[in-house]
C-alpha cells in the first residue's frame, strides 16, 4: 500500500509562449520556417493565411519536437512595375 502523497502545487494554466518565427527563401515557390523549441509543447499549429483576405485557409498540426518546416507550392505575390528588375533607360 502506498503512503500519503504530498500536495504539490499545479503549474499555472494558460497559453504557452508563442515561438519566434524565422522565414527564409527555400526555393522559387517555397519558404523555410524555423523557430526555437518551447519546453513541454506537445504540438504546434501552423496556420496558412490567405494574404488577400487575412483568413486562415488551412491548419497543419506539427509534433512538439519539430522546430522547422518548409511551406511549398506557394503562389508568388504580384510585384509592382517599379520593383521589377528592368535596367534604366537613357
Amino acid at each position: 500500500m502506498r503512503g500519503p502523497v504530498a500536495d504539490e502545487p499545479l503549474a499555472p494554466r494558460g497559453a504557452p509562449p508563442k515561438p519566434t518565427l524565422t522565414a527564409a527563401t527555400a526555393g522559387p515557390d517555397s519558404i523555410a520556417l524555423t523557430w526555437a523549441p518551447i519546453d513541454q509543447v506537445q504540438q504546434y499549429n501552423l496556420q496558412h493565411v490567405d494574404p488577400k483576405t487575412d483568413s486562415v485557409t488551412a491548419v497543419e498540426q506539427l509534433p512538439g519536437a519539430v522546430n522547422s518546416y518548409i511551406v511549398s507550392k506557394l503562389t508568388p505575390l504580384p510585384t509592382s512595375a517599379s520593383a521589377s528588375a528592368r535596367p534604366p533607360t537613357d
